[in-house]
């Protein structure tokens, strides 16, 4: 039963992560290409790939550990500081908040 639900959590945030993507680039970027060096060295194959340009631009997605959601700890966390039993996205390691803005200290833990 824990299975399924990590597989349709998963599921679920891969298909938003990847609709939120093609929203943002390079659609969304405030500079796009050819003004925009990342996007123009992502865009000409030189360094860096989609994902590394949404991971900077836009959000850092869902983080899986060995293709699963994060365990949880014996006091049903995933980290200390979330609270017992909290089913939130955030807390199983759905990250919002891109590396451009900064993350919160939290999600350096996933």
């Amino acid at each position: 039963r824990a299975q399924e639900y990590e597989g349709t959590v998963i599921g679920k945030n891969s298909e938003n992560w990847s609709d939120l993507i093609n929203m943002c680039i390079p659609v969304g970027l405030k500079l796009t290409f050819p003004r925009n060096c990342f996007a123009s060295m992502v865009t000409t194959g030189a360094k860096g790939s989609k994902v590394n340009q949404s991971q900077v631009s836009c959000c850092l997605g869902q983080q899986e550990l060995e293709g699963r959601l994060p365990p949880l700890m014996c006091t049903y966390r995933s980290l200390p500081c979330f609270a017992p039993c909290d089913t939130a996205t955030r807390t199983r390691g759905y990250i919002s908040d891109r590396f451009l803005s900064g993350i919160r200290p939290q999600e350096f833990f996933f």
